[in-house]
């Protein structure tokens, strides 16, 4: 990292599934201070997958974004929706690593392919991306240990904690990268930035678009 001011800011999707193109239709995000949040919905341009719809709640009815109570949403254009999250971002007034669980084969992935597709610039203010599922996976290893955003909550001796909602899953993972980086002895940025999980926007668009067998993204189960 340069002498710039970097703001760290975790971020969470609900989206319509697994099945390309994987549209979001929540997305949430939170300062590392804890004070600064985005929440917003989006009206995604493809049906929302049945298994997506049992996990979140979102349903897409004639047009219109609902929760699963069947309430109708406040839900944005998928472009502008998009547009306003790379807004709020750079109104940190520098530039950005985005922090998420099982960021490098989820979210990171899902979020670079809509911004190409929808044309929608952020190279100016993303620089890189970091993975608190593979620093979980670090700190925890063993293939006995689940580290699930609810199980994690544990595993770093707090109390557990399940939702389907972006904006609070965002509040999790940050709760689990601070005590993580507590407990370790670690500073919170030389924490994020460790190589074994960070992945610069360079690197992180490498990953994304390289040509692959195709397999989608890591199944959700394992993500929160």
């Amino acid at each position: 990292m340069t002498g710039e001011h970097i703001e760290y800011v975790f971020f969470d999707m609900e989206t319509t599934g697994f099945q390309e193109p994987i549209r979001p239709v929540q997305i949430g995000a939170v300062d590392s201070w804890g004070k600064r949040k985005f929440n917003k919905f989006l009206l995604p341009d493809r049906e929302i997958e049945h298994y997506a719809i049992r996990r979140h709640g979102f349903t897409k009815d004639n047009g219109t974004l609902c929760c699963r109570h069947g309430c109708a949403l406040d839900a944005m254009d998928m472009k502008w929706g998009l547009i306003e999250f790379v807004e709020w971002l750079k109104s940190f007034g520098g530039k950005v690593v985005l922090i998420a669980h099982n960021c490098r084969n989820f979210d990171a992935r899902i979020l670079l392919k809509n911004f190409k597709e929808f044309h929608v610039p952020h190279e100016d203010v993303i620089v890189g991306f970091s993975d608190s599922l593979v620093a979980s996976r670090f700190y925890f290893p063993g293939n006995e240990i689940s580290h699930s955003l609810p199980d994690m909550l544990v595993n770093v001796d707090l109390r557990r904690q399940e939702t389907q909602d972006a904006l609070e899953n965002a509040m999790i993972c940050r709760r689990i990268v601070k005590r993580m980086a507590a407990q370790n002895k670690r500073k919170f940025v030389h924490f994020v930035c460790n190589p074994k999980w960070y992945k610069t926007l360079d690197q992180q668009n490498k990953w994304t678009f390289a040509p692959r067998t195709p397999r989608g993204p890591t199944p959700r189960a394992q993500r929160n």
